[in-house]
């Protein structure tokens, strides 16, 4: 079988021997640019699909902890007055559909007819792929997780595309996080290779595509978990953020600006706060939520008990932002079990950002984990670390180049 005949028969039968032949043809490299959109538009049509709407945009990421982009870049596109028609999956270990549904009374599955008039209410929704949207996508990434495929670039390119198809998305902005926890490649040369690729695959489906690469090697902002994204969220709305959330606030402006350039809207729209705040409260009315079930859930995160760790000599601080994802996402795992919404089970708030000096007692980072759960405290408290030098040059995680 060559590649179109493996993604005809995925999209075709959608049973686990199909789809792993398609993994394995994506991962050897056999499937063309033309087959990559036909498999996107497969997995679309797979279930419901809104109608193309030509200022309808969207900021989608290639995965990895730490960035808000995807919570915050929708609001952004609002304040321009873009349209915002978002569908992801649960992220790991806080994606922004998994974020949102920590808010009481969110509801992140709407039928199709529902999505349309919360869309035309609030010109922005954010949705889970389940039965309604793209459910062929949801099967085949979690067939992806469980066999250890969700890097695979190609598909993951199909994935993302996909989702702009279903909701009617015209402009498929993208922030490719270079790390080795990212989807596009931890090197810059192969993340850069999987963009122009994602780019073309999008120009053949009539989508207006713009990548933002951006530098994941350590983390973008200080609240990792989904508790702590709302905490980070609620700073930025209220436009208290600071230090490097208020960074990571402005690179996420950025991010937006080049996805509405590319939609012919390249004239940059402030950050101001209370823009966005309004988009947000929009959202939250649109899907089941208020303002008050946000503030309360925000309340409930930063009053949560935590652990303070202290450094214990002076040097330079270093994350260990991998094994923060593992042990928060393990804990995810155990205490999911079909419940909704996700659970949030434990998270943290990192202190200085990485590569800061830092001296003996000054705080490191916070660490939120349930009642007697010592071992993972632990775990967690060991990923701040102080090290005599810096182990990789200073760099703020800024925009390196976007295509």
């Amino acid at each position: 079988m060559d590649g179109a005949e493996i993604v005809r028969d995925a999209i075709k039968s959608g049973d686990e021997p199909a789809c792993r032949r398609l993994i394995s043809a994506a991962e050897s490299g056999a499937l063309a640019d033309e087959d990559l959109a036909g498999l996107a538009a497969g997995l679309a049509g797979s279930g419901a699909v809104l109608p193309a709407n030509p200022d309808a945009v969207d900021v989608a990421s290639t995965g990895g902890p730490s960035s808000l982009s995807t919570l915050l870049c929708p609001l952004y596109l609002r304040a321009r007055g873009l349209i915002v028609p978002k569908l992801g999956v649960a992220g790991r270990p806080a994606g922004g559909v998994d974020v949102l549904q920590q808010i009481p009374g969110f509801r992140a599955s709407l039928e199709p007819g529902q999505a349309a008039r919360a869309l035309e209410r609030s010109g922005y929704i954010h949705l889970v792929a389940d039965g309604s949207w793209a459910p062929l996508d949801a099967k085949l990434f979690a067939l992806r997780q469980r066999s250890g495929a969700q890097a695979i670039a190609p598909l993951v390119i199909a994935s993302i595309l996909a989702k702009k198809i279903a909701m009617g998305v015209v402009g498929a902005g993208l922030e490719v996080r270079i790390a080795k926890h990212g989807n596009f490649g931890e090197a810059y040369e192969a993340a850069r290779r999987n963009a122009v690729r994602y780019s073309a695959v999008a120009e053949i489906l009539g989508l207006k595509a713009v990548c933002a690469l951006t530098d994941a090697s350590r983390p973008y902002q200080p609240f990792i978990g989904r508790g702590e994204s709302l905490v980070a969220l609620a700073e930025i709305l209220s436009g208290t953020a600071e230090g490097w959330l208020a960074d990571h606030h402005s690179l996420c402006a950025k991010i937006a600006d080049a996805a509405a350039a590319r939609m012919g809207r390249d004239r940059a729209v402030s950050a101001d706060h209370a823009a966005l705040a309004d988009a947000h409260a929009a959202l939250l009315g649109a899907q089941g939520a208020t303002e008050a079930g946000f503030e309360r859930r925000v309340a409930e995160v930063r009053a949560a008990p935590r652990t303070i760790v202290r450094a214990e000599r002076d040097g330079v601080l270093e994350y260990d932002l991998g094994r923060i994802r593992s042990l928060i996402v393990e804990r995810q795992r155990a205490a999911s079990r079909g419940s909704a919404p996700p659970p949030d089970p434990a998270g943290v708030i990192l202190g200085p950002a990485g590569g800061t000096p830092v001296a003996a007692g000054d705080r490191l980072m916070s660490v939120r984990v349930p009642e007697g759960e010592s071992t993972l405290e632990e775990a967690l408290s060991e990923c701040a670390r102080v090290e005599v030098q810096a182990r990789c040059p200073p760099a703020p995680n800024g925009t390196l180049e976007v295509i």
